[in-house]
């Protein structure tokens, strides 16, 4: 596998639950073998990334956050999960939770990725606009028995956080609040954090639709591990 690039695990793909029977027709998944599903993930989703990053500046984000002096910080990588790891944007905190299905692109389209992934710099604009005019349609969540409609999936336990429209651009911000010295400063500091990140949800969700013509869909969320709230 190419070393830049960065992967989803099998374990994960056989949980989302690809269309094995597509994908197999369309040379990119034999029997139990995905690793040419995940090549062709990867580089795609890194094209996705620095896609975004062209449109939307995440990195921008991130000085507003820091310029506003909320208290707190960006998780380490042993505390984010697989898909923030998986992550190409340049945020600490912003990352996308769709997964990617491969299986829907042309043959025509999965052959220029093929291609890309010997010789990426070649391919580079190509490779943009098969992201651009495709990603609405690999990131969908579909269901065999519910066709033609938009209804509400679960990115996670089963809690009104991680709720959203199947055909949404899912954005997720992690974060974590800083240990204080005491109960109620870490409390004011936490109630501070998720005022400020639920007006950055909504100006998001408003701007990023508008740019991307697609539904975006913005959550946040702050980590709070056993006896670090109070030094």
């Amino acid at each position: 596998m190419n070393d830049e690039l960065k992967y989803l695990s099998i374990e994960e793909i056989k949980k989302v639950g690809i269309d094995k029977k597509l994908a197999a027709e369309k040379k990119i998944l034999n029997s139990d073998d995905y690793n040419l599903y995940l090549q062709i993930q990867a580089l795609y989703k890194k094209v996705f990334d620095n896609y975004l990053n062209q449109k939307i500046n995440p990195n921008s984000l991130d000085q507003k956050i820091i310029n506003n002096n909320l208290k707190i910080r960006c998780l380490n990588k042993e505390e984010k999960n697989i898909y923030q790891n998986w992550s190409s944007l340049d945020s600490n905190y912003l990352y996308v939770r769709n997964f990617f299905y491969m299986e829907r692109l042309s043959i025509e389209d999965i052959t220029v990725l093929k291609q890309a992934l010997v010789e990426e710099e070649k391919y580079k604009k190509e490779l943009l606009d098969i992201v651009s005019k495709t990603f609405k349609e690999v990131i969908k969540v579909n269901f065999k028995d519910i066709k033609n409609q938009r209804y509400r999936v679960f990115y996670g336990g089963m809690n009104p956080i991680y709720e959203f429209y199947n055909d949404s651009l899912v954005l997720f911000m992690n974060y974590k609040i800083l240990p204080q010295d005491d109960d109620n400063t870490y409390i004011n500091n936490k109630s501070e954090a998720a005022n400020y990140f639920n007006y950055l949800k909504q100006d998001m969700e408003k701007k990023i639709s508008d740019i991307l013509k697609c539904n975006v869909e913005v959550s946040f969320y702050d980590f709070k591990f056993q006896g670090e709230n109070v030094k």
